[in-house]
């Protein structure tokens, strides 16, 4: 089984996904962003333009096959919209659909506690966003997540993801 994590950047990806490994040893987890930087992509947020963007998806889809080849349970943190300095990048349709992921979620979080979350992150480059252009830009992502992903994805308060997924993911 391969899970797709989405949602914006400071929206708990990592912290659901290192809680949900630990419950469940079957799953590997790993982060797009890994994968692209382990196969020669480019990942620093200064550096990151629409090209840059583009040719990361092409090394992303080819690393996650290899890595779903190798593990049969994975679990991957994911973006549908890429912030940059240039601007918001959308992701294509076509490489969501390449990642030939079994199910997707989306965390959907309060923009405001977003916005609070990201401006206590001082771990991470991103652009200033208030509350409102953050909540228009996460309805951008879920927007390209439902064309893409469809019945696979399922959209998610962020602050109740984990028990939601553990119950998806328990053993039928």
């Amino acid at each position: 089984m391969h899970i797709g994590i989405f949602g914006l950047s400071g929206s708990g990806k990592t912290t659901l996904t290192n809680r949900l490994a630990r419950l469940d040893k079957r799953f590997v987890v790993i982060s797009a962003s890994s994968l692209i930087k382990e196969h020669g992509g480019v990942i620093r947020y200064d550096e990151l333009g629409r090209n840059r963007v583009f040719s990361n998806q092409s090394v992303l889809v080819d690393a996650y096959r290899e890595f779903k080849s190798v593990h049969k349970y994975t679990m991957i943190e994911l973006h549908s919209v890429i912030e940059s300095e240039e601007g918001v990048i959308e992701i294509e349709p076509q490489v969501l659909k390449g990642l030939e992921l079994d199910l997707a979620f989306f965390l959907k979080l309060d923009p405001c506690l977003l916005s609070e979350r990201r401006e206590l992150d001082l771990t991470k480059k991103r652009r200033a966003a208030d509350a409102s252009e953050l909540n228009h830009l996460q309805e951008r992502a879920i927007k390209i997540c439902k064309a893409s992903l469809k019945e696979k994805l399922i959209i998610l308060n962020g602050e109740l993801a984990f028990n939601y997924i553990k119950k998806a993911l328990a053993p039928k």
